[in-house]
């Protein structure tokens, strides 16, 4: 079986990669560049080095993977509805031409969407865990994306053409990710502290989220791979934790209080305030729970890190 990956040189594509080669999974890492591609040449993976924009390059990853998983996105939760033009052609478009060769191909492949937990949801008003029968409203570009492909591709695969199972995923973490980035909060943390920058806090520190290990997602990966079960999962600890406790963890774990700037915007603004996901259709359908225990992972990777 070789897995194509889109997206292979992401935070969450690489780990993946690592994690299904060392599970015995042949990877095709889509890159855009032989640049990009070297992480995984390294590691003596199969390489495909060509654009979702290409409808030509497209048709000829497709070819070459049995199963696909598609994780490559361009914007995140905290960029701008003002550019949602710039966004169609980074990430509709191309997503729309993957799925039309999967259809061209008439090879009955498996398509895995790494969807979004924390922005396809409405608003609730009771702090009880999102399930997937719950209603979606998304208000950012990022969710409005997500969910809007999550539909062309439930669309698509019921026609026949193909399967498909899309992972609605939480926040994960276990890797050190950009000072400067603005998604991954954990992963980007630690890389501050590293550097002795002061840490950026977007919205309120009390909003709770729920944090996933990355070795948990990716065994979430590796279930669909094996059973190609379809539908829709949320992906995630079923836990909630503040950015409060995040940093509070941090702080007593290596001792060390580190500076914070709070950061509040039209963007922060929108951020909700409790997103925690109910995982047991996962767990009953996929076989699949998460295993790691959160502040039992962050030491750890603190520890790593160290």
């Amino acid at each position: 079986m070789i897995v194509g990956i889109t997206g292979a040189n992401g935070f969450i594509g690489q780990y993946l990669s690592d994690y299904l080669t060392s599970n015995g999974i042949e990877i095709l890492a889509m890159c855009r560049s032989s640049e990009q591609a070297q992480y995984h040449a390294q590691k003596g993976r199969r390489v495909f080095i060509g654009d979702l924009t290409s409808p030509n390059n497209c048709d000829a990853f497709v070819k070459k993977a049995d199963r696909i998983i598609h994780l490559a996105h361009s914007n995140t939760p905290m960029s701008k509805c003002d550019n949602d033009a710039k966004n169609l052609i980074q990430n509709i478009t191309p997503t729309l031409n993957l799925i039309e060769s999967i259809k061209r191909s008439n090879k009955h492949t498996h398509l895995i969407y790494a969807s979004s937990g924390g922005t396809v949801y409405a608003e609730k008003k009771t702090e009880v865990p999102f399930s997937e029968t719950d209603t979606c409203l998304p208000t950012c570009s990022y969710g409005i994306q997500k969910y809007t492909l999550e539909n062309y591709i439930t669309c698509y695969s019921q026609m026949g053409n193909f399967s498909a199972t899309i992972l609605r995923i939480s926040n994960p973490y276990g890797m050190l990710l950009p000072s400067d980035r603005k998604q991954g909060l954990i992963g980007v943390v630690l890389n501050r502290i590293k550097n002795g920058q002061a840490i950026k806090i977007f919205g309120d520190p009390l909003n709770i989220r729920d944090y996933i290990h990355l070795d948990d997602l990716c065994s979430a990966f590796l279930s669909c791979l094996r059973t190609r079960t379809e539908g829709i999962y949320n992906i995630g600890s079923g836990v909630g934790k503040s950015v409060n406790d995040v940093f509070n963890i941090i702080e007593s774990t290596i001792n060390i209080q580190f500076p914070k700037e709070y950061v509040s915007n039209k963007q922060t603004e929108k951020l909700r305030p409790w997103v925690i996901l109910n995982v047991y259709k996962a767990e009953r359908e996929l076989g699949w729970r998460p295993r790691i225990e959160f502040e039992s992972g962050l030491k750890t990777m603190l520890c790593n890190y160290k």
